[in-house]
């Protein structure tokens, strides 16, 4: 399901037929703006309301559920905001961060999930910060994509891929992550633990994991930092943060 603020409801099947090339198979489409009733090809015109005024959120948050509660497996629906800058250009930053709680919440409760471009080269720390912790995940995009070369800074792609294929690794960052970034290593162990699918997973061998081989691999990338037996995580970890959120769901939980 698609809410298409910036781009046309046309405009988005058309673009989506051009990556794909067929409309898609099951759409809902709410078009945004001062724009006649769209007919689109391929689909539904049922399928597809307006909302003219981008500055009513409330209808804006009404149609798109009463629009999701027709269409077939709600649990299986990805709803794509198109753009937030439409928004913020026409109501205040507390309500548009508003309404992309209240939708989030809304949509999740029904099984579906949620995302949303926001192109943020010409908005302000103070715009973008509140928009983007609105979603549990963030992809920074270049002009040409997010790019997987590494600069000074960075992590390389195979330092990415060595440490998320190693589950207990995963595990030390997300357990940091949901800490606020610093943990003692037994607390960190034991969160370890609790994360575990054997009935009594020995904390012992859990440190000694963490001593010789994780917390040494993950210093070495840059990951965290040691020490006296304190694990911090580093600004680096940002970058592996989209990846972990891809993991299974059990690990998530």
């Amino acid at each position: 399901m698609a809410v298409t603020c910036d781009l046309s409801a046309e405009r988005f099947v058309d673009r989506w037929s051009d990556y794909v090339g067929a409309p898609p198979l099951t759409c809902g489409i709410v078009d945004v703006g001062e724009r006649t009733r769209p007919t689109v090809s391929g689909v539904d015109p049922d399928r597809v309301r307006t909302v003219s005024d981008p500055g009513n959120l409330q209808h804006l948050h009404d149609a798109v559920e009463t629009h999701l509660s027709e269409l077939p497996d709600a649990d299986r629906t990805v709803v794509y905001l198109d753009t937030v800058n439409a928004l913020l250009d026409h109501v205040p930053i507390p309500s548009v961060t508003g309404f992309l709680d209240r939708l989030t919440s809304s949509l999740s409760a029904l099984g579906a999930v949620s995302c949303a471009s926001f192109e943020t080269g010409e908005r302000g720390e103070r715009t973008i910060r509140p928009v983007t912790e609105t979603f549990g995940t963030v992809f920074e995009l270049g002009r040409l994509g997010r790019s997987l070369e590494p600069t000074d800074d960075q992590l390389s792609s195979d330092d990415v891929f060595e440490v998320l294929s190693s589950r207990s690794q995963r595990l030390v960052l997300r357990s940091l992550l949901r800490a606020e970034g610093t943990l003692h290593v037994r607390e960190l162990a034991q969160r370890i633990a609790a994360a575990q699918t054997t009935e009594q997973p020995d904390i012992e061998q859990i440190v000694t994991r963490l001593h010789h081989i994780d917390l040494p691999k993950l210093r070495e990338t840059g990951l965290v930092a040691v020490e006296d037996r304190v694990v911090s995580a580093t600004e680096v970890v940002t970058e592996v943060e989209p990846y972990l959120a891809l993991a299974h769901p059990d690990e998530r939980n």
